[in-house]
């Protein structure tokens, strides 16, 4: 179990979150739901998969999947009325110091901000070349600095995600209302 401590996320409370080793499916496929297609199917095969669950309720608030192959991807999507808070960096920033990560590759589709500038947190950038692209690849090192090439790719291409992405358009605000009661429903199994 990987347990941290976030500070001043509600009400400036201290909240504790820990990664369980197993994959919640129907909590995934509601995430999913919301997500779209800016959340993966194929790392449902990955080796390292985790719930978040908040410590103090014991309720789910996201997952984490790390795919450590040739190269190590990750995956992260959380709860929406947890999201922009610096909770999914946190959650990262632990997952690489439980699981010793020392480069953490990245793809992202063009719109997705969110991601894109999660990337740009942590000091990462994008390869050359992938201007006229769907999806940006590129990768960082959390003890490393990272070309300053792509970083100004990186930084070029949070600018053009910014002015594309429109929540609306990528989230399926509907489902908010299956993820509360999924969430519900939880609460009364652990009670």
């Amino acid at each position: 179990m990987i347990s941290i401590l976030l500070e001043n996320i509600n009400n400036n409370d201290n909240i504790e979150f820990y990664l369980e080793k197993k994959i919640d499916f129907p909590f995934f496929k509601l995430l999913k739901k919301y997500y779209g297609s800016l959340l993966s199917n194929s790392h449902l095969k990955d080796r390292l998969q985790y719930t978040i669950f908040n410590k103090k309720t014991r309720l789910p608030i996201g997952i984490l999947q790390i795919n450590r192959g040739k190269n190590t991807f990750l995956q992260i999507a959380l709860i929406p009325s947890i999201t922009n808070k610096g909770l999914g960096k946190k959650i990262i920033e632990k997952a690489i110091q439980e699981n010793n990560l020392k480069k953490i590759d990245w793809t992202a589709s063009e719109y997705n901000y969110p991601s894109l500038k999660l990337l740009q947190k942590f000091g990462g950038g994008i390869f050359d070349g992938q201007e006229n692209r769907k999806s940006k690849e590129g990768f960082f090192k959390p003890s490393k600095e990272i070309l300053p090439s792509m970083k100004n790719n990186l930084a070029n291409a949070v600018k053009e995600a910014k002015q594309k992405f429109k929540k609306s358009d990528y989230l399926n605000n509907n489902i908010k209302k299956e993820i509360d009661q999924y969430i519900k429903n939880y609460k009364r199994k652990i009670n």
